[in-house]
């Protein structure tokens, strides 16, 4: 689906919820999503055809100044077919957003995103709202003298050879790692102890999770648990961070990130509008996911390890797998990839084995290349009473089970813990609803979000 057409979908989706309930409820449920990061550029396409100005600013507010870019590039860009073009009330949305910024904000976009910000101040040339600010526009679009102490620490880390010096001078000044990371060239040039205080000062946890391997080697592992003891590591980053340590070797460095990502019931169950009863892996590891596909399966399943009640693996038969809870089992996927991929059955068999009821999730781990089942069949799969999911590890069109109709067996990306996490408050979502009907937005809520309201 293009960008176009998955914005027309997004935007019926809206105004269908706003005519259903109000654009409180779409407001409400954008905002909370926002605050606690588990939604990122869709509210930015609904939020194309809010009604209310003020609204669309504390939305916008929400974001940095690229994303604040995306949203008006969209207006201009797309058909006024829903009459959500490029006009006042959207530009002064912005400016509003722009104004309710402090200082820091500014200077910090101006380094980070100087081009969008640049861009975005010449689109809808707003009134700056103070002096101050007014300088860091102008430096943004023209150039010239720093117009803050920040920015003229900035400007000459640019200039600066010596990888060292722009390191410590960017950690004295609280500037971001990614200010001074173009400038270093080879972090093992870095001395081990600057290296440690810039992951600790000015890297952000997924520059820390991408810096891993460098830190561990440069500093050793009691270093980087130091590190990681005071930083809270995102699933995605610290999931791919596990998995290039354990393959280059630095196995108990790696454990520290497998032991960081792994959610508890109770935090899972904060994320989705509501906990299934128990959650069912099924794991292909025909020969079709090797490489790739069965990393990007492990890396998927590391967080949730403590949240699946039991695993099987398939590819021509099927079996239980016990030995999914620790990093050297789960690891141990990615040397069993053979065979071909008997899909209807193993899933049609566990569904079954489990006894698996509407309360249940049967999280499918695959490719999505059926091509050895002799006993199950498509109309098997439909027909099954749990909510099966197929997360999509390799880049097919997830589409064998989606063009079923009258199933709770369906598609989604799977490449990566966010994404696996995304598809199960759908699945979720899609649960209470056909338990209560038609529901108020708020409902689809995760617990964690309806706490910001």
């Amino acid at each position: 689906m293009d960008l176009r057409k998955y914005a027309e979908l997004l935007l019926v989706a809206t105004k269908q919820v706003a005519e259903t309930g109000s654009w409180d409820q779409v407001y409400n449920f954008a905002i909370a999503m926002r605050r606690i990061g588990l939604i990122k550029d869709p509210p930015i396409i609904s939020a194309q055809i809010w009604p209310n100005k003020s609204r669309i600013a504390d939305l916008l507010a929400t974001y940095p100044a690229n994303k604040m870019l995306l949203y008006a590039e969209l207006a201009r860009t797309f058909d006024m077919q829903y009459s959500w073009g490029w006009g006042r009330r959207k530009k002064e949305a912005i400016a509003t957003a722009l104004a309710t910024q402090p200082l820091r904000w500014h200077e910090l976009q101006a380094i980070k995103h100087r081009h969008a910000f640049r861009d975005l101040i010449r689109m809808v040339h707003p009134r700056p709202p103070s002096q101050e600010i007014s300088g860091i526009w102008r430096w943004a679009i023209k150039g010239g003298d720093a117009p803050t102490d920040k920015i003229d620490v900035y400007m000459r880390i640019l200039k600066m050879q010596d990888a060292d010096k722009a390191v410590r001078t960017a950690v004295d000044a609280d500037l971001p790692w990614e200010v001074v990371r173009s400038r270093i060239g080879r972090l093992d040039a870095l001395p081990p102890e600057l290296l440690v205080e810039a992951a600790m000062k000015i890297m952000t946890p997924f520059d820390i999770a991408a810096q891993a391997l460098s830190i561990v080697k440069r500093a050793g592992q009691e270093a980087l648990s130091h590190v990681l003891a005071s930083r809270r590591v995102p699933l995605s980053a610290g999931s791919r961070a596990a998995l290039e340590l354990y393959a280059r070797g630095y196995r108990d460095a790696a454990v520290l990130f497998f032991e960081r990502v792994k959610m508890g019931r109770s935090e899972f169950a904060e994320l989705l509008p509501a906990a299934p009863r128990r959650i069912i892996a099924l794991v292909d590891i025909s020969a079709s996911m090797y490489g790739n596909p069965i990393r990007s399966a492990i890396s998927s399943i590391m967080p949730l390890i403590d949240v699946i009640d039991s695993m099987y693996l398939f590819n021509e038969g099927v079996s239980a797998y016990e030995g999914f809870r620790s990093l050297n089992g789960l690891m141990n996927l990615a040397s069993m990839t053979r065979g071909g991929t008997a899909l209807y059955d193993s899933m049609f068999y566990v569904a079954n084995a489990e006894r698996m009821t509407d309360d249940d999730v049967l999280l499918v781990f695959t490719d999505e290349q059926e091509n050895a089942s002799r006993l199950a069949s498509m109309a098997d799969v439909v027909s099954l009473k749990t909510r099966a999911v197929l997360m999509v590890v390799a880049p097919y069109p997830a589409d064998m089970i989606l063009k079923q109709d009258n199933t709770r067996a369906v598609a989604y990306p799977g490449s990566d813990p966010d994404a696996v996490l995304a598809s199960m408050r759908l699945i979720t979502s899609a649960a209470v609803i056909e338990s209560e009907g038609a529901v108020d937005l708020i409902r689809l809520l995760p617990p964690a979000a309806r706490k910001n309201l």
